[in-house]
């Protein structure tokens, strides 16, 4: 078989949409929803959606890269709600 028929796309690494990993899938559309909170400005809540779509999916490093983005604008109390501590001053 070549590269590009069915059975090898993911293989191969075509880059099709089609080709994604049902956890790829997920961890995309949790970066979706972390994107637009990062907007709104709900920077925790984006931050812990990433951080869901890393356990979702660990080999899909755009997730990584978007909470890294996240995480440099984010202040230390938003950071805290990704890893569930709460701040002291609450």
């Amino acid at each position: 078989m070549q590269c590009g028929e069915e059975e090898e796309k993911e293989e191969c690494g075509s880059g099709d949409v089609g080709s994604d990993s049902e956890a790829v899938r997920a961890a995309k559309g949790l970066e979706s929803q972390a994107v637009k909170q990062a907007e709104q400005g709900n920077l925790g809540a984006a931050l812990v959606l990433l951080t869901q779509a890393i356990s979702v999916a660990p080999e899909h490093p755009s997730s990584y890269n978007n909470r890294a983005q996240v995480r440099d604008i984010a202040t230390p109390e938003h950071r805290s709600l990704e890893i569930g501590v709460t701040s002291p001053l609450c």
